[in-house]
């Protein structure tokens, strides 16, 4: 399966200055395909997912379009979802494996996956089945890398309401989706054990956003076959973008339970994200991916401080928007994918002006279009060996 491909060609014709016999010049699409995988525990009743745990794994591929002349860095994709297909276990395992195979290129337009790398993301709160297609499609575009994308998708309620018991119709939605996403936590343990067999643990990033936090923290966190595989081979990567979750329990219980099962541990942390800032109000409880006066800091976790970076939005997002979605910020994919997925040592950052380190020790990334390019060419790779 071609992981990025270009829609069909369009069609041609005749003009007047050009020879009857001569061959019409083929013209690009105006649009850009590109795949994702999927493995889903949503049930689904008559093609439309439902707010429950199906009885097996769903398995496949979803192909999504976006305007060629978009500016992936800085510009809404128009993303259009052109297709899905389902797929068993095996045909899942053998097309992983295949679109992670190592190449000489490492971008969209080449094709290539230069660092070998795929990353398996877990969604946050609120999520349809399609909103998790189209938010790791959106990511995998903005990251610019052909990098294949395994989205693990969890029985979220899409529309963030519910009817209320006691309280208020979203701080219903929100419990329930809590107590889903560490339900969904062995259904993740099947999916990540199954993903593993495609691509070897040191060549993968596991990716949590916001409530996924809690999913894919129980997930590891808990003696598992899992977490036991990830012991004798550790990930390359285990990543918390927007972390929903409350600080003392994350540092305290999740990261050292985590740390043995990973080369790298990440935390992307901002102080302008109004989801979890509404998270903390209900809860009444710091927040972990919410920087607040103090910056996270911790001895076994790399802090990236996304406050200031470079994001996709308009002028209207910036102001009302919740400045959570991992889909729309493009320093932090650039930062995941090519300095995290691609080993290269936390002062490539600073090498590739991408960030400033603070006093503390933690990464801040900046508003500066990254350089692909040059992280390839400039930046020091961490050694295989070292912890």
């Amino acid at each position: 399966m071609a992981v990025s491909a270009l829609v069909a060609i369009g069609c041609t014709r005749t003009s007047a200055t050009t020879p009857r016999d001569a061959a019409p010049l083929p013209m690009l699409s105006p649009r850009v395909a590109d795949t994702v995988f999927y493995i889903s525990a949503r049930a689904r009743e008559s093609s439309s997912d439902v707010y429950r745990f199906a009885d097996s794994l769903e398995f496949g591929y979803v192909i999504h379009s976006r305007r060629r002349q978009a500016d992936v860095l800085t510009d809404g994709l128009d993303i259009a979802l052109d297709d899905s297909v389902r797929l068993s276990r095996q045909e899942f395992t053998e097309q992983l494996r295949l679109a992670a195979l190592p190449s000489d290129a490492g971008t969209v337009d080449s094709g290539g996956n230069a660092d070998s790398i795929a990353v398996l993301y877990v969604h946050g709160y609120s999520t349809s089945l399609h909103e998790c297609w189209r938010n790791v499609t959106e990511s995998r575009m903005r990251s610019r890398s052909a990098t294949p994308w395994v989205a693990f998708c969890w029985p979220s309620n899409g529309l963030g309401i519910a009817a209320p018991r006691r309280g208020a119709l979203l701080d219903r939605a929100y419990r329930d989706d809590s107590t889903a996403a560490v339900a969904s936590a062995p259904a993740f343990v099947r999916s990540a054990e199954i993903v593993l067999d495609a691509v070897a643990a040191p060549r993968l990033l596991f990716v949590a956003h916001s409530m996924g936090t809690q999913l894919m923290g129980a997930a590891l966190s808990d003696s598992t076959t899992l977490s036991a595989r990830l012991r004798a081979t550790p990930a390359k990567a285990i990543v918390f973008a927007a972390a929903d979750m409350e600080t003392t329990r994350f540092t305290d219980l999740i990261v050292p339970a985590v740390r043995p099962l990973t080369s790298r541990l990440v935390a992307y942390v901002s102080g302008r994200d109004r989801m979890l800032a509404l998270s903390r109000q209900r809860s009444g409880e710091s927040c972990v991916g919410l920087r607040q006066r103090t910056p996270l800091v911790h001895p076994q976790l790399e802090s990236i401080d996304a406050t200031d970076a470079l994001v996709a939005e308009n002028w209207f997002q910036d102001i009302f928007g919740t400045h959570h979605a991992v889909r729309r910020a493009s320093s932090v994919l650039f930062d995941l994918i090519f300095v995290v997925g691609g080993s290269r040592t936390p002062a490539c950052r600073a090498t590739l002006g991408t960030a400033l380190q603070s006093a503390e020790g933690v990464w801040q990334l900046l508003a500066v279009r990254p350089d692909i390019v040059a992280a390839a060419q400039r930046c020091a790779r961490i050694p295989a060996s070292s912890p």
